[in-house]
Parts: structure tokens; C-alpha cells; sequence
């Protein structure tokens, strides 16, 4: 069965999120609104939609004070997921990467071109 297409924001929080679960099953959305800065509301949101999918389950437990706790779980097929999206973000970092890396030889060549002097040259980079 295949997702729905998101939004790269979408994909990308829902990796965060999928991300964050892995690391701390016992999360809460709060904490993960905070390290992820986004609405509690939002964080809500997205768990749900994970959840929805197939991608996350909730088990709900009690602390040692006999205070209930949520936990989240990856299923199998949100760790497939987290892989696939994973690797898509990647490839999209590697091109923003190469996409910069570019700009910025071009900005170098731009400023050689101009004659500033090659000692002011770095000077001038770090003003920017």
C-alpha cells in the first residue's frame, strides 16, 4: 500500500518525528513540539497521521507514581518509511549541497574577477 505524497515540510517533520521515536519511545508530544519546534498542536497532528498510517503505535502505561505515560512505537512499516524518507532527504540535502557549493564557487570567482587583493578576499568573505 502506498502513502500518500506529502510535502517536503511534511516529509521532513514526519522523519523528526519517526526520528525522535525511535530515540525516546516514552516522549511526549510536548517534548516533542520543543525539540522540534513546532505547535503541540501540530505535534498532535502529525503522530496522529503516523498513527493513521500504520507508521506509529501508542501504548499507554503507568509510571512508577501511577502516573499515565504514553509511549509510540515504530511499526514495521514506519521503519520502512523512516528509511524511504530518510533517504529521500538525503538525496535532497546532497543537491541542495552540491546547488550552494556551486553558488558559492561562483561568488569566489566573482570576487577574483574584481581585483580585491587576495589578502582582503577572505576578509570580505567573513563580512557576509
Amino acid at each position: 500500500m502506498k502513502l500518500k505524497p506529502r510535502d517536503f515540510f511534511q516529509d521532513e517533520k514526519m522523519l523528526h518525528i519517526l526520528r525522535e521515536i525511535t530515540k525516546s519511545p516514552e516522549i511526549t508530544q510536548r517534548e516533542l513540539s520543543s525539540r522540534l519546534r513546532i505547535s503541540l498542536g501540530k505535534a498532535n497532528s502529525l503522530i496522529h497521521a503516523l498513527i493513521r498510517q500504520g507508521l506509529v503505535r501508542m501504548e499507554s502505561a503507568k509510571t512508577s507514581v501511577n502516573r499515565p505515560v504514553r509511549l509510540y512505537y515504530l511499526t514495521s512499516r514506519g521503519v520502512e518509511e523512516k528509511v524511504r524518507t530518510t533517504c529521500l532527504f538525503l538525496k535532497r540535502k546532497r543537491q541542495e549541497h552540491e546547488r550552494i557549493a556551486e553558488e558559492i564557487r561562483q561568488l569566489q570567482q566573482e570576487v577574483w574577477e574584481s581585483g580585491v587583493p587576495e589578502d582582503e578576499q577572505d576578509l570580505n568573505a567573513n563580512i557576509l
